[in-house]
């Protein structure tokens, strides 16, 4: 027989004994696996010790038994599908609904360029939004062929800004809580920034020869983002000029004597003023040479058209530097050749004619501008705020009907010039007692000239004040007589606020019958009203133009100052009103909080406790001195 087929041997006793698993007779291990219990004589479930009777399935709490912190809605309760808009009603809010996503996410983006600022400043910024500009104008093409709309529609994408959750749901809101008390009191009324910065790049543009003193001063100055924005650029430029503040917004900015503008290549940054454009614009031309204009968002989307037509007529031209553009960054050249007439076209804004007015000052040659095609009011207002500063500065001006006249001659700018009083900004603070009765007075120059110092008047007295103007200040007192009517108006963006909130609190008072002879220089004015009326219990019917009573809503995220003013009067009318963002008001008006929250004394504001504090550090500590 084979090997291979033989069976296994079988293991001997021996062999067992022997085995590892087997211990040995006389040691002291575990018992051998032979001696183990078997399965049945295994401890069974039932008869194990257990540390905690836990409950059997039949006894734990069923689901409807368990106690809930807030009844959520069962499934029965839920919106089913059928009562969605179905079709193109809803596939439309589905997509409106993705694209206010994207809209969110582009602002995002579009802020991390910036640098998480409104104002891109550096270069690499600017080249990116350029980028983005262009390759908007080449993809629109596919959706529209209006050039116009493409633009306008980039320019309402470049301007969204993602609101926090806190302004969404109103928390951190600012609760405006006056003193329910007659106020009285006399301030220093806010001045004029408009005046402040004609009359700053007037003495930077001006040689030493124009100085009366040795520099120009500024006072009560308040310092806003534009103020600032302007002091920083002529400072860029080589300008000798200081500002100091003195606490809460307000403080005072010296000019010295320098040798005027010199273009050679300079980079101008006029922020989002066009004001600052319009005076750097028109008082380069004199001179020759080349310039760069950049700006902030505002002015990337402002339509300079109607700078483009009249540097022409000055020997100078603009060009945008980004294609299809209307608004910053753009290039100038300047000839410096000017000639004897001028006829300003008609689509120069306001600000431009402020500008063009004021620019032969320091032209030195003789030129006429003539105003004929200009819009009337346009015309008024411009001669209105430019002639005080005319007047001061001795220069040789004649108006014959629609022309003024420049005749160069020696110039003398006054040590300290006078910088009259802002009507719309002033209006907001003496009408106070219309809302809280008592009486408010404003130290400063009132414009009584100026088309909107008119304006705010008319709306003052409709709202039953009394108006005592002085050359050094206005009051206003709240009269018990019935108010005068209001007349045919048309209200500036600035004090249609106002106007909304005198017409609330009227009818909150009485009845009120809104008049017929009101306009709105912008029509948006209306949108907004109807956004704030809400606010405080009223609502607006456009059918009608009746303000009636409705439900009151939550905390406002207001579309600028001054219908954050125009809330902080409500809060007398309607108790409890909240307002998301009041850091809008700081940016052109800085000590309204601290004048408001003082109320109802009306006084100048305290410095801030820092400012104090350093005060008491400056002061020279008192020695001691020991004699024996």
């Amino acid at each position: 027989m084979n090997d291979k087929t033989q069976p296994a041997p079988v293991a001997t006793s021996a062999a067992v004994e022997n085995s590892p698993y087997t211990a040995s007779p006389d040691s002291s291990s575990s018992k051998s696996y032979d001696d183990r219990p078997r399965r049945d004589d295994r401890p069974r479930d039932n008869d194990r010790p257990r540390d905690f009777d836990r409950p059997r399935r039949d006894d734990r709490p069923r689901d409807n038994d368990k106690p809930r912190d807030f009844d959520r809605p069962q499934r029965d309760d839920r919106p089913r599908d059928n009562d969605r808009p179905r079709g193109a009603e809803g596939a439309l809010i589905e997509l409106d609904r993705d694209i206010m996503k994207l809209l969110v996410r582009r602002a995002t983006l579009l802020s991390r360029i910036r640098g998480g600022k409104d104002h891109a400043g550096t270069p690499a910024a600017a080249q990116a939004e350029k980028s983005i500009r262009t390759a908007w104008e080449e993809g629109s093409l596919a959706f529209s062929k209006d050039p116009r709309f493409t633009r306008d529609l980039f320019a309402l994408l470049q301007e969204i800004k993602v609101l926090a959750k806190d302004d969404l749901d109103g928390r951190g809101s600012f609760h405006l809580a006056p003193a329910r008390q007659a106020i009285e009191g006399t301030a220093t009324g806010p001045a004029s920034s408009n005046a402040a910065l004609m009359w700053m790049t007037l003495a930077a543009a001006s040689p030493a020869s124009m100085f009366a003193d040795t520099r120009l001063t500024l006072s009560s100055v308040l310092f806003t983002d534009v103020i600032l924005g302007a002091c920083n650029t002529l400072k860029h430029m080589g300008i000798n000029i200081e500002h100091a503040p003195t606490g809460n917004g307000i403080g005072s900015i010296t000019v010295s004597p320098g040798t005027g503008f010199a273009l050679k290549d300079t980079g101008i940054h006029t922020g989002d003023s066009p004001l600052l454009l319009y005076l750097m614009a028109f008082f380069s031309a004199g001179a020759t040479g080349t310039c760069r204009f950049t700006g902030g968002p505002a002015m990337k989307n402002t339509d300079l058209a109607g700078l483009r037509h009249t540097l022409p007529l000055l020997g100078a031209r603009l060009a945008h530097v980004i294609p299809h553009s209307q608004g910053l960054p753009a290039m100038m050249e300047c000839s410096g050749i000017i000639p004897e007439e001028v006829e300003i076209p008609g689509d120069l804004p306001l600000e431009g004619v402020c500008a063009l007015l004021l620019a032969p000052l320091v032209w030195n040659t003789p030129v006429t501008l003539n105003l004929a095609h200009l819009p009337a009011s346009v015309a008024t207002a411009a001669l209105a705020k430019v002639s005080p500063l005319h007047r001061e500065s001795g220069a040789q001006v004649t108006a014959y009907g629609p022309t003024v006249r420049f005749t160069p001659g020696p110039l003398a700018l006054p040590a300290t010039p006078c910088l009259p009083l802002e009507p719309t900004l002033a209006a907001y603070l003496l009408a106070i007692p219309a809302f809280a009765k008592g009486k408010a007075t404003l130290t400063g120059q009132w414009p009584e000239h100026s088309p909107q110092a008119i304006q705010a008047a008319i709306l003052l007295e409709w709202a039953g004040l009394t108006l005592d103007i002085t050359a050094e200040s206005i009051t206003a007192s709240h009269a018990e007589p019935s108010p005068a009517p209001l007349p045919a108006l048309e209200i500036s963006p600035a004090l249609a606020p106002l106007f909304f909130a005198i017409a609330a609190h009227k009818k909150f008072q009485g009845s009120f019958t809104f008049p017929e002879l009101i306009s709105f220089e912008r029509e948006s004015d209306i949108a907004l009203a109807q956004d704030f009326l809400p606010r405080l219990g009223l609502q607006l019917n456009l059918d009608t133009f009746e303000i009636i009573l409705a439900e009151k809503k939550e905390a406002w995220v207001s579309p600028d100052a001054f219908w954050s003013m125009a809330l902080a009067l409500s809060s007398y009318t309607a108790p409890g009103l909240n307002l998301v963002n009041p850091k809008t008001v700081t940016t052109i008006f800085p000590p309204f909080w601290a004048m408001y929250n003082a109320l109802p004394t009306l006084a100048n504001p305290a410095p801030p406790r820092e400012q104090l504090k350093e005060t008491a550090q400056a002061k020279p500590a008192r020695r001691r001195i020991m004699t024996e």
